[in-house]
């Protein structure tokens, strides 16, 4: 033992020795259990009296505990030998050691920490994340394909003619160049028909065998330059079908300008055409890091016919979509010549309209109001008879009665979940046009169960029809499930009504049932096929139809 050490252990002694003359104590006995680096563990500890300072006694030699724990106490031997299983004795306190008289402070009842602490605070609840319009959340794609066949069978059953129609469609969005945003946009429709005497039917005119929706270029990307040419799907927000092309200016705080013009396809088969031309300019507001998100976007327009101005229109449409739905509304006003041939005045509002839909919670619901007059153009005047654009006043009319010659339209919903597998919902829609003198309302009550037995579900709708030619009452039940985690659905319904016609007081009784299936084995691939049989008073049909989507994954 080093000089140093020996000194220590001297003292340590001498203390244990006074504090035993101080205090009363007795010993226990003890065995070593272990002996490592000069320090021997034995087998007793704090939990028999044992505490740091206490004596451990082999033979005539006297030493220190330096460390304790509940089953066991440690010494250090110095240059004394010590064997495992040597025996000992250690001196315990049993009575005036201030560490065995401390007792625990009381513990408080529960109830006495009640409303100490502050409610906790939801870390979301100080968050404000961006908003992320919705968009394509897969993986980005420089190219996307869908080819679709159609494939619809009309048989009537009481006698007429059958016809067969087949319905090809390609839609093609293409970025060939990477970090490039030059896009290639094409949606085009191959349609053929099939029947006896085709040539003899109706709406021969608006049967092309070919149909282009879309064919377009474009150069740009949100909020940047962009401008486009081709044939445009929609020129601007309540314009529709341009053989031209349109621009737009860089976003600045929200604020957008742009300009478009070309050439009015046909109306009938969209072939392009030089008679009729539109033009015009448009400003888009946006801001998506509001709550409300407001959005307000003006367009003033005009086109030309037979070499001459024919519309002046100037359109306005807002919205609001806060957290708790969507609320908008829209305005069209129009502008005649004064010797124009409809009547009109100089300026009429020719569409308005208001529409909400509110979410909260296990409840939703949506109201909408529209006001609508006919288009009224020479373009159009020059395509449809003069019905079309007077007030409903027949297929004979040679002028027009512009007074109450709107159409007024009102309809609202709503919706509430009950339990984690019922919807029960309402509504109704009213319709009057009072220069034709008619008018139309409907309604109708809605129960939805999904998720019956995992895979299952039902329908069941009752509603109610009445108008100035017609009046109905029907019921319709549906059932479907899902099988093979979502790889076949079947769905059939059956939906009897009772028609009563305003020329015949006679109540007929009308049946429609059918089934469809269909198959989706992934992204890429769907198919349907459904069967629906009519069986009534005036109608004895079997309409078949069999649609196939498919959707290559490009990268």
């Amino acid at each position: 033992m080093t000089p140093r050490l020996a000194s220590i252990a001297a003292c340590l002694a001498l203390l244990v020795s006074h504090r035993a003359h101080a205090q009363p104590h007795e010993a226990i006995a003890a065995h070593v259990v272990d002996v490592a680096g000069g320090r021997v563990y034995l087998d007793v500890g704090e939990g028999l009296g044992v505490r740091v300072g206490s004596a451990v006694h082999i033979d005539a030699d006297v030493f220190v505990v330096v460390a304790v724990s509940h089953a066991s106490a440690v010494f250090v031997a110095g240059e004394r030998r010590v064997a495992v299983g040597t025996p000992a004795h250690v001196d315990v306190q049993t009575a005036g050691d201030p560490r065995t008289e401390l007792r625990r402070a009381e513990v408080l009842p529960l109830e006495a920490a009640r409303e100490r602490w502050s409610p906790p605070t939801a870390p979301a609840s100080a968050q404000s994340p961006a908003y992320v319009p919705l968009g394509v959340t897969s993986e980005h794609r420089r190219a996307r394909f869908l080819l679709a066949s159609t494939t619809s069978a009309y048989i009537p059953l009481g006698g007429g003619t059958p016809l067969l129609r087949e319905q090809l469609r390609t839609r093609v969005h293409a970025e060939p160049i990477r970090n490039v945003p030059f896009t290639i946009d094409a949606d085009a429709t191959l349609q053929l028909y099939a029947a006896r005497d085709l040539q003899s039917l109706p709406g021969g005119s608006s049967r092309p065998v070919l149909r282009v929706q879309r064919l377009e270029l474009s150069y740009g990307r949100e909020q940047d330059f962009f401008v486009a040419l081709g044939r445009l799907w929609n020129a601007a927000q309540g314009v529709g079908m341009l053989d031209g092309v349109r621009m737009r200016a860089p976003t600045i705080r929200g604020v957008t300008v742009g300009a478009f013009g070309g050439l009015v396809p046909r109306l009938f088969d969209n072939i392009p055409s030089l008679d009729a031309g539109r033009f015009g300019v448009e400003a888009n507001y946006r801001d998506l890091e509001r709550r409300s998100r407001p959005s307000l976007d003006l367009v003033m327009q005009g086109s030309f016919y037979g070499g001459r101005v024919d519309e002046r229109r100037l359109s306005a449409f807002a919205a609001f979509s806060p957290r708790i739905g969507r609320f908008g509304a829209y305005a069209v006003l129009d502008l005649h010549d004064k010797d124009n041939p409809w009547n009109a005045h100089r300026a009429e509002v020719s569409s308005a309209g208001a529409s909400a839909s509110i979410r909260r919670g296990r409840w939703e619901g949506g109201a909408r109001l529209d006001y609508r007059r006919p288009d009224r153009s020479r373009f159009l005047a020059s395509q449809l008879p003069a019905s079309w654009l007077c007030g409903g006043l027949g297929s004979n009319a040679t002028a027009c009665q512009t007074q109450g010659d709107g159409r007024y339209f009102l309809s609202a919903d709503s919706s509430v979940r009950v339990g984690a597998r019922a919807v029960v919902g309402a509504g109704g829609s009213f319709a009057k046009t009072p220069a034709a003198q008619t008018y139309q309302g409907s309604g109708f009550v809605q129960m939805r169960l999904a998720g019956l037995w995992e895979v299952g579900r039902v329908n069941v709708t009752a509603s109610a029809y009445g108008g100035s030619l017609l009046a109905s009452y029907a019921l319709a039940v549906e059932g479907g499930a899902t099988f093979v985690d979502g790889l076949l659905d079947v769905t059939v319904h059956y939906r009897p009504a009772i028609s009563v016609y305003a020329s015949d007081l006679r109540a007929g009784v009308d049946h429609l049932v059918g089934t469809s299936l269909r198959v989706d084995p992934g992204h890429a691939f769907t198919a349907a096929l459904s069967f629906d049989a009519f069986a009534g008073h005036d109608v004895h049909a079997l309409l078949a139809q069999c649609t196939v989507a498919y959707r290559p994954s490009v990268r």
